[in-house]
């Protein structure tokens, strides 16, 4: 297999930086495999492999101007053996709009090699930006900022955050130091309408559960810092929403935990810190799963393996 990356529409110290496939290549020359953000449709391609397989994480996002994949850049549905998406919406629409089983569904992936586990001596903490005119994550950091020994790790400088644009290796570990990783698996748009507006341009676009809700400018998103705080022993505190997409990998009270609405965010995370004990059963159920199914070597075994001949 030989392996082909593009992380260029991501910034340099984002997730699909960190999954790292390079150690997965060898001398055979059946398969290439390419990764990163719609590589896909941007990198020049060799036609001299008899198989090619993509993993694509930017679905639901990349939909996000009204264009299927066919009108995005240079693709061509034939040349693909297998497109690996991590939105199950997309790819069973996919499937049905381009008449063809070739999207499978994959969570977003890590490298167990950044598995960080050390002592804990923060809180709670939330990874991320701040984008979307709902205002989730503000709202999230409004109640985060209360909490004591909290962190907010963004590259982004605003107010209340304690690590301003880090490195991967140490967002990794404030993440391994911390009790609690807040997450809320929505992309929300930034500009009133965005979504509606392009997004109802797709054929058949109701028949894709994850355009349910455009019209209020919302798309369900599978964060990769879910996965990232459970290769840390993190435990993964999680937005309950319309779609829920955790959960077409994970078990609530299994792997993670709940909380309801955002005036629930700051009870729930006292809850968790009061019952630490129940909370430490659920992290080492989230890592044991992180670390066994969601690795690149199983990504491997379950998706490129037969083709590697």
């Amino acid at each position: 297999m030989k392996v082909l990356f593009d992380g260029s529409s991501d910034y340099p110290q984002g997730p699909i930086q960190s999954i790292d496939f390079k150690d997965l290549e060898n001398n055979k020359t059946n398969l290439m495999f390419y990764y990163g953000i719609h590589p896909g449709y941007r990198m020049d391609r060799p036609t001299n492999f008899k198989y090619n397989v993509y993993f694509e994480s930017e679905e639901p996002n990349g939909l996000s101007m009204g264009q299927m994949p066919h009108e995005r850049g240079n693709w061509v549905l034939d040349f693909w053996t297998k497109i690996v998406h991590c939105c199950p919406y997309c790819v069973k629409w996919e499937n049905d709009q381009y008449k063809t089983d070739k999207f499978v569904y994959e969570p977003y992936i890590i490298n167990p090699k950044y598995s960080i586990i050390v002592e804990k001596k923060y809180s709670a903490c939330y990874i991320g930006g701040l984008n979307g005119r709902h205002h989730i994550f503000h709202q999230i950091i409004d109640v985060l900022k209360d909490i004591p020994n909290y962190r907010f790790v963004s590259y982004i400088n605003s107010n209340f955050v304690t690590d301003l644009n880090v490195d991967r290796l140490q967002k990794l570990r404030i993440n391994a130091e911390t009790k609690i990783s807040v997450c809320a698996n929505l992309l929300s748009e930034n500009i009133p309408g965005h979504f509606r507006q392009y997004m109802s341009r797709l054929p058949n676009w109701k028949n894709n559960e994850a355009l349910k809700l455009i019209h209020e400018g919302l798309l369900p998103q599978f964060k990769v810092r879910v996965i990232e705080a459970g290769i840390t022993k993190s435990l993964v505190l999680v937005l309950r929403d319309p779609w829920n997409v955790i959960e077409h990998t994970f078990q609530p009270d299994v792997h993670f935990i709940y909380f309801d609405s955002i005036d629930k965010l700051k009870d729930k995370i006292n809850e968790c810190l009061a019952n630490w004990s129940y909370c430490e059963k659920i992290i080492d159920n989230m890592y044991d799963k992180c670390m066994s199914e969601l690795s690149v070597q199983s990504f491997y075994d379950k998706h490129l393996k037969v083709y590697d001949v």
